[in-house]
């Protein structure tokens, strides 16, 4: 009866936290530290703040937006919703947080990290603008989820690689292996989204598994050059090779969708936050 309840507690916190959108800022968060950590890096207070607000401020504005411009006949989910209901709440909060990261950025950050960091403000504000067009055109070239997976690599390197000399092709592969497995999971939610609307999804089911093979491959590969050439990266490549393989035994496991959806989000910042802690240790 105890670990049954400790169970469902585990369930509830995880659960609203992906409702509340803080699991993006954690997934950032952690990757930003296990990477700076492999380069050797104590990045400020204000880099770790900035980076966390404006993930939230992103990810919550996306959600809260999809509620007026999704296509009909489309998922809304309870991490849509809360803030859809609770506009006034949701509001205050968000430009209250904007007002805190925009003031962290100005005292704290270098004029060159500044700029940097509006640039790529611009690119998430171009993002979400597409995000609302909803171009068919564009999206075929260049869909959300692939726009969603790239900006998000950024935030996970753009510190880190700004406090260090990045000389070698080693430290180039990490957003490569970050954007696989970032985008990858956003396609992997979007087959078993299709799952439920239709059974009618064959062939993106095969094409989609002869992708993991070749991502399981690629980032094996990676792993095994960051362990023998780059030996200060091997809790940065476990990390890799554990999200992997997480996706891999969420896509083959029996758990509903939702649950299935929302443990695999989790998995993204709990495993390199283990991993952080672990390579802190030793």
């Amino acid at each position: 009866m105890y670990f049954k309840k400790l169970n469902i507690s585990i369930w509830g916190i995880l659960n609203y936290s992906n409702i509340l959108s803080l699991d993006a800022p954690l997934v950032v968060l952690f990757w930003q530290e296990i990477i700076a950590n492999a380069l050797k890096l104590d990045l400020s207070v204000s880099h770790r703040i900035v980076l966390t607000l404006s993930v939230w401020l992103s990810y919550s504005a996306d959600r809260f937006l999809e509620c007026y411009c999704h296509i009909p006949g489309s998922l809304l989910g309870a991490r849509h919703l809360i803030f859809y209901k609770n506009k006034l709440i949701f509001l205050t909060c968000w430009f209250g947080i904007l007002i805190l990261d925009i003031h962290q950025a100005i005292i704290f950050f270098s004029a060159d990290h500044l700029f940097i960091s509006v640039n790529v403000l611009f690119l998430v504000v171009f993002n979400q603008y597409l995000a609302i067009c909803k171009s068919k055109k564009i999206n075929n070239y260049c869909s959300k989820q692939f726009r969603t997976a790239l900006i998000l690599s950024i935030g996970c390197v753009l510190y880190p690689f700004l406090n260090s000399d990045c000389g070698t092709v080693g430290y180039f592969s990490i957003p490569i292996c970050l954007f696989v497995i970032f985008f990858w999971n956003c396609k992997l939610i979007e087959l078993w989204e299709c799952n439920l609307v239709s059974n009618n999804s064959k062939q993106f089911r095969s094409t989609f598994e002869r992708v993991l093979t070749i991502l399981h491959i690629i980032t094996i590969f990676l792993g095994i050059y960051f362990l023998f050439c780059m030996p200060d990266f091997v809790f940065l490549s476990i990390s890799f090779l554990s999200t992997v393989f997480a996706l891999k035994a969420f896509h083959k496991s029996n758990v509903t969708f939702e649950k299935r959806r929302v443990l695999m989000d989790q998995a993204f910042w709990i495993i390199p936050f283990i991993l952080f802690l672990v390579s802190l240790c030793l």
